[in-house]
């Protein structure tokens, strides 16, 4: 992810500066990204432990590492990846590639996983069945013959 903008805790008043946010952060009033005006095309969260609800946009790429709290919907991102995050929700999303590692208390529902080319698979590593939940989510059924899931993903994302 070259060009990529990089928000941890301590920066989050750069990402404020950069797109307009509505919210505060907590549980109740999370921060609201709807735009990617003045934005880079990918954006790095890092160490980030306030509620943050990522919504309505078309996004190159999105990496979480070691955050908690996030929110992500209806949303087109070409590279999904999260590493070492608790409570992330990905919800009627379509996303081409993503890595999923060491996640906690996730879900995805709702979401469609696309592909353009037979590189381009949805991982998962160091992921306990109990750990993540997948509800509806399915593969884009022109593009069905490329994918590569594992069985354990065709069956916890019901795609035949």
């Amino acid at each position: 992810m070259n060009n990529t903008l990089r928000i941890n805790q301590n920066s989050l008043n750069v990402l404020r500066e950069r797109v307009p946010l509505s919210g505060t952060g907590e549980e109740s009033d999370p921060l609201i990204i709807d735009s990617l005006q003045g934005l880079n095309n990918f954006v790095k969260f890092k160490n980030i432990s306030c509620h943050i609800h990522i919504k309505d946009i078309i996004i190159g790429g999105i990496k979480l590492l070691k955050c908690r709290n996030f929110t992500i919907t209806n949303c087109s991102i070409a590279d999904l990846n999260l590493s070492a995050c608790n409570n992330i929700t990905v919800l009627n999303c379509k996303i081409i590639h993503g890595d999923l590692t060491n996640c906690r208390s996730s879900t995805f529902k709702n979401n469609i996983f696309d592909r353009d080319n037979a590189y381009q698979r949805f991982n998962e590593k160091g992921i306990k069945q109990s750990d993540i939940t997948f509800l509806n989510n399915k593969a884009d059924i022109l593009l069905h013959s490329y994918l590569s899931f594992s069985d354990q993903s065709r069956e916890r994302f019901k795609i035949r």
